[in-house]
């Protein structure tokens, strides 16, 4: 937990520009999600600043991996369900999450396509 005080302080520092927080909120220890909303409210001594964050549920890590490319929205965390998205945009086949799948999936991710998500993250952010 201490990791995720050390980057909202870099945060603030204007050292980073986003910090993304992936939790896993479907398995235990789930508690620890909570944990983690609790500790940012603290650090910006105010009740809802969690609140205020863009936080994923699951699938979480390729639904932020697909806004480099798409407005679809992930609804299901299984890989052979997502797998012609990601083969789609990235051209990896049968995508299962190996290590040499994810490092091919992460060629992918330009400068250009990092705009191209930020744009669409905020989008998402101002629907709320």
């Amino acid at each position: 937990m201490e990791f995720l005080i050390g980057f909202l302080k870099w945060y603030q520092n204007g050292s980073y520009e986003v910090v993304l927080v992936f939790c896993d909120t479907e398995k235990k220890p789930y508690e620890q999600y909570e944990d983690i909303k609790h500790k940012i409210n603290d650090f910006h001594g105010i009740d809802n600043a969690a609140d205020e964050i863009v936080i994923f549920g699951n699938p979480c890590t390729m639904q932020i991996i697909s806004k480099h490319w798409t407005d679809e929205i992930i609804k299901k965390p299984a890989k052979a369900v997502n797998a012609p998205l990601i083969e789609k945009y990235t051209g990896v086949k049968g995508y299962k999450g190996r290590n040499d799948q994810i490092d091919k999936v992460m060629e992918s991710i330009t400068a250009e396509n990092y705009k191209e998500m930020c744009n669409r993250v905020q989008c998402m952010v101002s629907a709320k």
